[in-house]
C-alpha cells in the first residue's frame, strides 16, 4: 500500500474542513469546536486541532489529508503539521476565500509561513467562494503568483463537491501516484468529468477503520492528538450537499471563467480593456465602530498618512496627537530599520491597557485594549474586522 500525505491550509472558512469531508472515505474524530470570537460572524465552528481524512484510490494507494486550523492563534498546529506528522507530505493546497476583502493579503500570508513547504513541495492555490465573489479572476492570480515568482497551479473549486476537491488532489499527485497520470490532461485544463473519478472508488469505512495499519506505516493520523476515532464516512451534512457554515460555494472547476463582456467585479478603462486586479487596504471610517464591539476593545482611532485622526472614539485630546504622533514614528521606523514590512506594534502596560496600532498603506488603526486581552486573539479579530467588514 502506497502512501501519500497532503496538507490543506488557509483562512478561517476557505472551505479546508469541507474539502476533507467531501472526498475522505474515514473521517478522523475532527478539532471543531463552537466559535467564540468575531469570525462568528460568517461560521459557527471552527478548526482547533487539525481536520484529518483518508481517500482510498484504488487498492494499492492511500492518501492522507490534513487541515489546519485557520486561526492564527492556532499557528502551533501549523508548526505540527508542516515539521512533524506531516513534513514528508508530497505536495501543499492553499485554500482563499475569494469573498474575503483582501485575498491577496491571505495568499501571501500563508505563502509566508508555509514557505519551507511552498520552495521544495508542489502548491495548488484553490480559490473559493467565487459565487459570492468574482473578482479577483484566476487569472489575477496567476499574474500575482508570477510576480512573486511563485510556482503553483491554480483552481476554482466548491469544497463541498467530491469532484472539485480531487481536482486539487489528482494535480498535487501528479508524477507520483496512478490517479494523477492517469488523469494528467484533464488536470491540465482545469477540469474533472465524473466517470474520471472511477479510479478512486471508494471502498467500504468498515475496510479502513483498521488505523493499526496506519501506525505500522508511520503514518500519523489525529488520534496523535485527539483521542477517538469517529467510524462514519462523510458527515451527514456534506453528503446531503450542505457545507459547513461560511464554506459553500458554488463555482465550479473551471480553471477559467466564463468570458463576458463585462465580468461583474471586473475593472475596466474607459476604453473598455480590462485593468489588472488592484488590491489596496482602504479602512472607512465605520471601522472604529466595528472595533468598539471587540470584547476588551476600549477605544480606537483611525489616522491618515498625513498624521491628521480621521475618527476616533477617545476623547483626550492629547492622547489623540500622541497616537498621531506614534502613527508616523512607526512608519518612520518601518521605512530605516531595514526588517521588512511592519504590520503592528503593540505598547504593553505592566498594570492597566495596551496600545496596539495597525499600519496599512496610507492609514493607522490605533486600539488601546484590556491588559487581559490577548493580543494575539486581537490581531486576528482585527484582521476578521478588515476582511469581513464593509470594504
Amino acid at each position: 500500500m502506497k502512501n501519500y500525505k497532503l496538507i490543506f491550509t488557509g483562512p478561517v472558512g476557505a472551505g479546508k474542513t469541507t474539502a476533507i469531508r467531501s472526498v475522505s472515505n474515514l473521517i478522523y474524530k475532527d478539532g471543531d469546536v463552537r466559535v467564540s470570537d468575531g469570525i462568528g460572524m460568517r461560521k459557527t465552528t471552527t478548526t482547533v486541532a487539525m481536520d484529518n481524512g483518508v481517500l482510498q484510490i484504488g487498492e494499492e494507494e492511500r492518501v492522507h489529508l490534513y487541515g489546519t486550523p485557520g486561526q492564527e492563534r492556532f499557528r502551533f498546529m501549523w508548526d505540527i503539521l508542516a515539521n512533524s506528522i506531516a513534513k514528508d507530505c508530497i505536495g501543499l493546497a492553499i485554500l482563499i476565500d475569494n469573498a474575503r476583502n483582501y485575498p491577496f493579503r491571505d495568499l501571501a500570508y500563508y505563502l509566508k509561513e508555509f514557505r519551507h513547504l511552498v520552495a521544495t513541495k508542489k502548491l495548488v492555490i484553490a480559490v473559493t467562494h467565487t459565487d459570492i465573489q468574482l473578482s479577483p479572476e484566476l487569472d489575477d492570480y496567476r499574474a500575482w503568483l508570477s510576480r512573486h515568482s511563485v510556482s503553483a497551479s491554480v483552481a476554482q473549486i466548491d469544497a463541498r463537491k467530491e469532484q472539485d476537491v480531487l481536482l486539487v488532489i489528482g494535480m498535487l499527485l501528479q508524477g507520483v501516484s496512478s490517479f494523477g497520470e492517469q488523469h494528467s490532461a484533464s488536470f491540465a485544463n482545469g477540469s474533472l468529468k465524473e466517470n474520471d473519478m472511477e479510479h478512486s472508488k471508494k471502498i467500504p469505512s468498515s475496510q479502513l477503520q483498521d488505523s493499526g495499519r496506519d501506525q505500522e506505516q508511520g503514518v500519523p493520523t489525529v488520534h496523535d492528538i485527539v483521542p477517538q476515532l469517529t467510524a462514519n464516512v462523510k458527515n451527514k451534512d456534506v453528503a446531503e450537499g450542505r457545507g459547513e457554515a461560511g464554506e459553500a460555494v458554488d463555482g465550479g472547476v473551471e480553471e477559467c471563467l466564463t468570458p463576458a463582456s463585462r465580468q461583474p467585479g471586473s475593472i475596466y478603462n474607459n476604453l473598455g480593456k480590462k485593468v489588472n486586479y488592484v488590491e489596496k487596504v482602504i479602512m472607512k471610517e465605520s471601522i472604529v465602530d466595528e472595533v468598539m464591539n471587540i470584547k476588551g476593545v476600549k477605544s480606537a482611532a483611525l489616522v491618515s498618512s498625513m498624521g491628521d485622526i480621521t475618527t476616533s472614539s477617545i476623547e483626550d485630546v492629547e492622547f489623540n496627537e500622541f497616537i498621531s504622533f506614534l502613527s508616523g514614528i512607526a512608519k518612520a521606523f518601518e521605512n530605516t530599520s531595514n526588517l521588512g514590512e511592519l504590520k503592528s506594534v503593540t505598547l504593553k502596560s505592566s498594570v492597566e491597557d495596551n496600545l496596539t496600532i495597525y499600519l496599512e498603506d496610507e492609514q493607522t488603526l490605533c486600539v488601546v485594549s484590556s491588559g487581559k486581552v490577548s493580543v494575539r486573539m486581537l490581531n486576528q479579530q482585527i484582521d476578521n474586522v478588515l476582511q469581513w467588514g464593509d470594504k
